[in-house]
């Protein structure tokens, strides 16, 4: 049974993140033609990027070899999504998600 006094502390305000920037085109495309600079790829946050265009860096990166991270979190990814991305042996042994 708790028998101290519960104490609440103040509201902490912390500021929105910025937006995430990221041109996912231009991933894409990077990533098709395996650009040896693109190692990483963070589209973590943006929600308005569409479930075809998810798909279709997901299934360039199926074939590339130089991106070694992928950050994808909050983009509000359906399941058709989620499966391509399920079905990929390399996402699930190389690529860091």
């Amino acid at each position: 049974m708790f028998s101290a006094a519960a104490k609440g502390e103040a509201l902490k305000i912390v500021p929105p993140e910025p937006d995430n920037t990221t041109d996912v085109e231009d991933c894409i495309k990077k990533a098709k033609a395996n650009d040896k600079e693109l190692t990483r790829i963070n589209i973590n946050n943006i929600r308005e990027v569409k479930a075809d265009v998810l798909i279709e860096l997901l299934n360039a990166l199926k074939e590339n070899t130089t991106v070694q991270i992928l950050e994808m979190v909050n983009v509000g990814m359906t399941d058709s999504v989620g499966r391509v991305r399920s079905q990929s042996k390399k996402f699930r042994r190389t690529i860091f998600c």
